[in-house]
Order: C-alpha cells, then structure tokens, then sequence
C-alpha cells in the first residue's frame, strides 16, 4: 500500500514539476545560513517528542530516559522516512522487547497520545486565530472549522464513557487497548504534563517554519508560523506517506495561501522544512539504531554471563 501510495505521489510531483518548472529553480534561492537554525529546530523536535513518549508510557509501569527517547524519536523519524509507519513499529518492538510493554499497551499511547495531541493542537489553533484576526478577524472559514472540528472530536473520545464490546478474540484484545487508554486519560496531571509538551512541540513546529519563511526573505510574524504548525504536526502523525511528505508541502502551501501570504513562499519553506528533516533523520537514524538497539548475540551473551 505504503510503495502504491509513494508511487502516485511521484507521479503527480513530477507531472507539477513539469507545468511549474521556474517555481521550483527558485525553492533553491534561500539563505543558506537558515539550514543551521532549522536543523537544531528539528533535532529540539524529537528530543521534546521524545520526552512526550515518556509521559505517555509512565502510566503503565514504563519509565523511558529523557536521551533513550529522544533517541527512539530520531528512529521513529528515520524508520517513517524509510516507510510508512516503518519507524512507529520499530518503537513498538524496541518497548516490547527491551520494556515489556504489550502491543495492546503500545497501541493505547498511540491512540491516547493522537487524541491528546488533536486536543491540544485545535485549542492552541482556536486562540491563535483569535490573537492573529482580532479584532477583524478576515481569515476564512476553512481554518476555523478544521480546528473546531479536530477539537470537539478529542474532547469527545476523553470524556466518552468506556464501553465493554463483546467476548471475542478480537474484541478481547479491542478491550485491552480500550483498558490501556482509561489508565492514561485516568491520569489528569499526566494529561495536564503532556499537554504542555504538546504546546511546546507546536512551538518548535512553529519557529521551524517562521525560520523557512525568513530563508525565502518572506517575513512571516511568528504568531502566523503558530497556525501552520497543527497541521503539519498532525501530518507527521497521521501520515499516509512516509512521514508525511507528499501531503504537508502542498497543505502548508495552501494554509499559507488562506493567511494572507504567497502559496510559492509555503511550498519553499514547507519543502525546505522536510528536505532537512529527512536528512537529519537518514544521517542521525542509524547512529541511535546502532546505540538503542541490540546487536544479535548480545542480548544472549548477557543472560548467559
């Protein structure tokens, strides 16, 4: 599914490619100078999504080292990169086989932390528009709804009251991953922690982006920036590429379109946001694959030492 989609995609960016050549010769006229800020940008990314898997495995028993998790962040970017979803089941097998902790439990955190996260996102992007528009408030409706939408839906999975389904292999285990997001909404403080995280991953997202816009000479106010990062947060999560790229670019250029700036300028800084990621991640990933993860042998040289 995951070469089918990554086909399509290729075919459609090189038929655009074709029909806006001299768009994309200027994406290679910025600063270069920004590419330093926006790596060390990414690199505060995965080290505070690392600190997020922290939080969200505590619950259950598990306690992750700030560096082992911003580690198991840059392998799940670099594993995401290298496949859809490749990376997310890398972490999963990594906490099973070195934290005991089930695959049930694993996929509570990561419906617990995506509805977490939507909550956080659409409420940080509803008080955004309002500090961006007021008192005028001329941006369209499309922003809007989208985060009003994404925030009444996770608030609405976090208070749902939990439901029993019926005794069957696959309800059972249904039931457990149900059981394991109870214990994790359960733990309000966690919550409350984990939402501030999430405000300060967007932030990062934000200054990322502020950062790309400026190595284009665009001069976008950073309380802008701050709109266009739920969405391209939520593409990393939710992605049907690897690691979302194909779909962030032409969504941030159409965001920044709605925001009053040109759609060229999104899909430059959007671009050159990504280019950098995957970069990063195809340098940094197999440097944290060799330090976190067991070389065959040694894990059966120390049980038998």
């Amino acid at each position: 599914m995951g070469i089918v989609v990554g086909l399509v995609l290729f075919g459609l960016a090189g038929w655009y490619f074709r029909r806006n050549r001299d768009d994309f010769i200027e994406l290679f006229n910025f600063n270069a100078w920004y590419l330093v800020a926006i790596m060390a940008l990414n690199i505060l990314t995965r080290f505070l999504i690392g600190v997020r898997l922290r939080f969200l495995t505590r619950p259950f028993g598990v306690d992750v080292g700030l560096l082992e998790g911003a580690g198991l962040s840059i392998i799940q970017g670099y594993g995401n990169v290298v496949a859809i979803k490749g990376g997310t089941a890398g972490v999963a097998w990594y906490l099973y086989r070195n934290k005991g902790l089930g695959i049930d439990r694993f996929l509570a955190i990561l419906a617990g932390g995506f509805v977490i996260t939507a909550l956080t996102a659409s409420a940080a992007g509803l008080v955004g528009l309002v500090i961006v528009s007021w008192p005028r408030f001329e941006i369209g409706p499309e922003i809007p709804l989208f985060f009003v939408l994404m925030f009444i839906a996770a608030l609405a999975l976090i208070i749902f009251p939990r439901v029993k389904l019926p005794e069957t292999r696959l309800m059972n285990f249904l039931n457990k991953v149900a059981d394991g997001w109870n214990m994790l909404r359960s733990k309000w403080s966690n919550i409350f922690v984990l939402a501030g995280v999430e405000l300060a991953i967007l932030m990062s997202f934000a200054l990322r982006y502020w950062v790309a816009f400026r190595a284009f000479s665009q001069p976008v106010s950073l309380s802008k920036s701050f709109l266009l990062a739920p969405p391209a947060y939520m593409s990393f999560i939710v992605n049907v590429t690897p690691a979302g790229m194909g779909v962030r670019e032409p969504l941030l250029a159409y965001m920044s379109g709605i925001l009053g700036y040109t759609v060229k300028g999104g899909l430059g800084a959007a671009v050159l946001d990504s280019a950098v990621f995957a970069l990063l991640m195809l340098v940094l990933g197999p440097v944290c694959v060799y330090l976190l993860i067991p070389r065959r042998g040694e894990g059966d040289d120390d049980e038998t030492s």
